[in-house]
């Protein structure tokens, strides 16, 4: 049922290729759909394959472990215009949720899915990827209050960009967003997790 709940909530698909790879869709606060990021997963781990080769379909067409759905239309209709702008995985909740609720910003949209379900009283999103973190993906969250867990090692990086956002927003807003780091994940991590390059969900299951 929980797991039901969350693949509604988050919008959460299935790619029939590779593998019945994972959707997550992008859908932002106006319900616009982005994009979709796919990603093959294993079942057994739940780590996600990193494995940068390529797999391969029963029609014996290379596809790669990590897809955009919008570049598969692409391939599929070549004259059609389109401009990618990514938004937080998870941007869509952003209109329906309390005004005091925190958001809470992870890595992964693997992270941001489990840690709703051990910390609900947060509004969890994702960047899909340490260098994806920036102003204007965060931009939407202004007025809000927003929590960054940056994955493990990635603390000061996180903390460097976010002092880059303050100084964006100052200039393009003409004020500071709410915005502060949590080092939980730095102080709970093992010696083993932050070898392995732990997150936020690595260290709420363990």
């Amino acid at each position: 049922v929980i797991a039901i709940e969350l693949i509604k909530q988050f919008n959460i698909g299935t790619a029939k290729q590779p593998q019945n790879g994972t959707i997550f869709w992008q859908v932002d606060n106006e319900g616009k759909v982005r994009t979709g990021k796919i990603m093959l997963y294993d079942a057994d781990t739940l780590k996600r394959n990193k494995n940068k080769a390529f797999t391969n379909n029963q029609q014996g067409v290379f596809i790669p472990l990590v897809d955009w759905v919008h570049s598969r239309l692409k391939k599929q209709y070549p004259n059609n215009e389109y401009c990618l702008q990514q938004c937080l995985f998870g941007l869509h909740q952003l209109n329906a949720a309390q005004k005091e609720a925190t958001i809470g910003v992870v890595e992964s949209e693997k992270t941001a899915v489990i840690a709703s379900i051990y910390m609900p009283t947060m509004i969890w999103m994702a960047t899909g990827g340490a260098q994806n973190l920036n102003f204007s993906l965060l931009q939407p969250l202004r007025g809000r209050k927003v929590l960054l867990f940056p994955d493990v090692n990635q603390y000061v990086i996180w903390q460097r960009k976010m002092e880059y956002i303050q100084q964006q927003a100052q200039q393009h807003i003409q004020q500071r967003m709410d915005i502060t780091i949590s080092d939980f994940i730095e102080r709970k991590a093992t010696k083993e997790m932050k070898a392995n390059g732990a997150d936020l969900a690595d260290i709420l299951i363990k």
